[in-house]
Formats: structure tokens, C-alpha cells, sequence
């Protein structure tokens, strides 16, 4: 007996390969697909209304400085202007899906003029929504810029040049 192994003939392929090339992408697509749905557009979500409110709130407490010639006092920002015009602030506060309180500082300490918003829980996705809400509003980095998000709490500076 030789110790020989047997030769086992060459086989095509069972598939053609732009059949294959498509089962593959349409494969890739939908893992992509899935990937995008579990990770990016929950982060985002909450994102898309907390931005509301800092844009809204931004609006709101530049038109009372110009109106007044001087920035309005601290506190809610919602009650800063006639209900009439702080009427949408108030649902986008109610709506916002981080919970936390939101005020405006005037003081110079307190880093103002500024909309400053402090979750009820910090921790992970607070910071995480923050973050995506800061490439969005400013520079993309948490720690510079206008908006600063620190562990407890997210200001957004504000100027009215």
C-alpha cells in the first residue's frame, strides 16, 4: 500500500459569483442596517429633543436681552418672555426626553450668560445624548466650545453678538 492520498477532482462552484457578490451585500447591508437601528438612533432620538430646547431656550433668552437691553434675571428660561412666545419652550420642556431641570445664569461666576441644564440622573446616557448634541450645536468636543457637558450638569454658553 503507498502512502499516497487519493486526488480528489477540481469542482466548479456551486454559484455563480454575482450571485454570490449579491447575497454578500444585501448580508452586509442589512447587518449595517441592524447595527444603525440598535446602536446610532437610540443615542440620537433624545438627542434630536434636547437640541429643541437648547436652540428654543437660546432664542427665547437672546430676544429678552434685546428687548430689555440687558440679560434677564436667573432662572427658568420658559418664563422669560409673554406666555404667547415661551407658549412652544414650555411643551419642548415638558417633551424633553432627558429629564433634569433647565435655568439661565446671568453671572459671570456662574460661566454665564448661560442655558444650564442638570439631569436628574447622570451617568451614561445622559453624557452620551450630551455628546451628540454637541457635534451638533458646537465643536463635537464636551470639555471646549460653547456647550461644556461636565458629569453633572451641560451649559451652553450664550452672547448676543
Amino acid at each position: 500500500m503507498s502512502g499516497r492520498i487519493a486526488e480528489i477532482p477540481l469542482q466548479p462552484p456551486a454559484e455563480g459569483r454575482a450571485s454570490a457578490g449579491f447575497k454578500m451585500g444585501v448580508s452586509g447591508l442589512f447587518l449595517g442596517l441592524l447595527g444603525a437601528g440598535l446602536l446610532i438612533i437610540p443615542q440620537q432620538r433624545p438627542a434630536n429633543g434636547v437640541n429643541k430646547v437648547f436652540a428654543e431656550a437660546r432664542a427665547v433668552v437672546l430676544t429678552a436681552r434685546l428687548e430689555r437691553g440687558a440679560w434677564p434675571p436667573d432662572g427658568d428660561p420658559a418664563g422669560m418672555l409673554d406666555a404667547a412666545r415661551t407658549g412652544r419652550l414650555r411643551e419642548l420642556l415638558a417633551a424633553c426626553p432627558l429629564p433634569g431641570a433647565w435655568r439661565f445664569v446671568a453671572g459671570k461666576a456662574q460661566g454665564g450668560p448661560a442655558i444650564v441644564f442638570t439631569p436628574a440622573e447622570a451617568g451614561q446616557p445622559y453624557e452620551r445624548c450630551l455628546r451628540v448634541v454637541d457635534a451638533w450645536l458646537d465643536d463635537g468636543d464636551p470639555a471646549a466650545g460653547d456647550l461644556l457637558v461636565g458629569p453633572d450638569r451641560a451649559r451652553l454658553r450664550l452672547s448676543a453678538e
